[in-house]
């Protein structure tokens, strides 16, 4: 029985280590763009999802609220996702990790979505306006912002969010009770390859 472990390569790109980054831009620049590359940064997410060691309802279930309030055009999605995670017994920190979906790459595309579904709800087509200096401090167009831009964008976020919490949940509960699964498969061929071991040596170590 052969066991080969997955060799890494040398020449893979890490990115910068968490013990140097010893200023707060450090961090951001981690945050904004990773060092290691995006396609490394999320394979290392999709391993970190799966290796933890709550249950896979509590993972996709707390993966799912962060989801869905970080697409909400508001302030303090963190602060929502971690109590409705402390609430459903969710893991709050996947919670807190699905709401970096709301990154500044990804909130025009997720706010241009919002807005377009948002009056197709509300059965109205607003373009969105173009202020100027003097028109932040109008009262009018301010109000007319709001029914315009905000509204739409706030009203197509819901459905969003809903939908896309249920997605998440459903293919990370599959993939980590999947991988779990493989785990407890994989420890119990190796317990029976060191078993034969421990076997093998004892009845060569046995005296006659």
């Amino acid at each position: 029985m052969k066991l080969a472990l997955r060799r890494v390569t040398s020449k893979r790109k890490r990115g910068r280590h968490v013990s140097k980054r010893k200023h707060w831009w450090h961090h951001t620049r981690e945050y904004l763009w990773p060092t290691m590359g995006f396609l490394s940064f999320l394979r290392l997410t999709k391993l970190q999802i799966k290796r933890q060691k709550d249950a896979a309802h509590k993972v996709a279930l707390g993966l799912a609220f962060g989801f869905l309030m970080g697409v909400q055009p508001m302030f303090g999605q963190i602060i929502v996702a971690v109590f409705l995670a402390w609430v459903f017994r969710a893991n709050i920190v996947m919670a807190i990790l699905g709401t970096f979906i709301g990154v500044p790459w990804t909130f025009p595309f997720i706010f241009f979505w919002e807005y377009n579904l948002g009056n197709r709800i509300l059965m109205v087509e607003s373009p969105p306006p173009f202020p100027g200096v003097k028109e932040f401090f109008n009262v009018e167009y301010l109000a007319d912002v709001w029914y315009t831009v905000h509204l739409p964008i706030f009203v197509g976020a819901i459905p969003t969010g809903i939908i896309l919490a249920l997605i998440v949940y459903v293919v990370t509960y599959f993939n980590i009770d999947a991988y779990h699964k493989l785990r407890e498969v994989r420890r119990k061929k190796k317990w029976a390859y060191w078993k034969e071991i421990l076997k093998k040596h004892a009845i060569i170590g046995k005296k006659k």
